[in-house]
């Protein structure tokens, strides 16, 4: 109990002790003692006690024990360039053997190569590829891989092995440089005259 309650109850209760007796020598009757700082006494005592701390749980303790779940590095995305693949749209094929109409004999072996120049704004990978789309293979393997990275402005040539058909006449194949994954490049072609 605090030092300042105990003088403040001694005298509070000697108060009451004189106020009963000088009750009880005038009326003659058993006293009645009803303190007169008992309300008083009862509302000091209760502000002078320490409040009660009723503790808050933190977590349900029915649900197990809170494992604190540390901070984690998320790491800031960066931005990846994303190239417009129209960017790769723009190519040039020019003949450097078996220009367009040339005549070769029936079952003849020979080999085609056009120089082809990037004219877009992305560069080719060695992946990029040849491949045959329609008209005559004339038995030529395909798809074909560039097999270097060719600049914006830079130009590569690209030969393929064939071989002429039997039947005389007039024959096209139609090939398309494209990304590894399909998307087109854009187009060439090998056209000859197949004579006897």
């Amino acid at each position: 109990m605090s030092r300042k309650i105990i003088p403040l109850l001694v005298i509070l209760a000697l108060l009451t002790l004189s106020c009963s007796r000088s009750l009880a020598g005038k009326t003659g009757s058993t006293p009645v003692v009803v303190p007169i700082g008992t309300d008083f006494l009862k509302a000091t005592v209760e502000a002078m006690r320490p409040p009660t701390i009723t503790p808050t749980p933190t977590h349900d303790i029915t649900l197990g024990t809170v494992t604190p779940i540390p901070p984690t590095n998320t790491p800031i995305p960066t931005s990846t360039p994303v190239q417009d693949p129209n960017c790769y749209l723009d190519l040039e094929a020019s003949d450097i053997t078996v220009e367009d109409g040339s005549e070769i004999k029936a079952g003849e072996h020979f080999t085609k190569t056009w120089k082809l120049l990037n004219t877009g704004s992305c560069y080719w990978t060695g992946d990029f590829q040849l491949v045959f789309i329609s008209g005559e293979p004339m038995s030529a393997n395909s798809p074909q891989r560039l097999g270097s990275t060719v600049y914006s402005k830079k130009e590569i040539e690209m030969s393929v092995d064939m071989v002429a058909p039997n039947t005389p006449g007039n024959y096209i194949g139609y090939w398309q440089l494209q990304m590894p994954d399909g998307y087109p490049v854009g187009w060439l072609w090998v056209e000859i005259l197949v004579v006897p």
